[in-house]
């Protein structure tokens, strides 16, 4: 059964210093890995995204 997921997520950077600011989007999968693995494909662009959490929306 599919349910909501939100993931919050921060995109990579080349600069130690720079963190960037925390992303959040909303998916619709079958799992918590599935969510992760969503946004992964969906948002790295070639740096690739660090998934810092997975909460499944009520």
């Amino acid at each position: 059964m599919s349910g909501r997921y939100e993931v919050k997520f921060r995109y990579k950077s080349d600069s130690p210093t720079s963190r960037g600011g925390v992303n959040a989007t909303t998916v619709t999968a079958t799992s918590t890995s599935n969510a992760r693995n969503q946004v992964i494909a969906s948002h790295s662009y070639g740096k690739g995204v660090t998934i810092i959490s997975v909460v499944k929306k009520k």
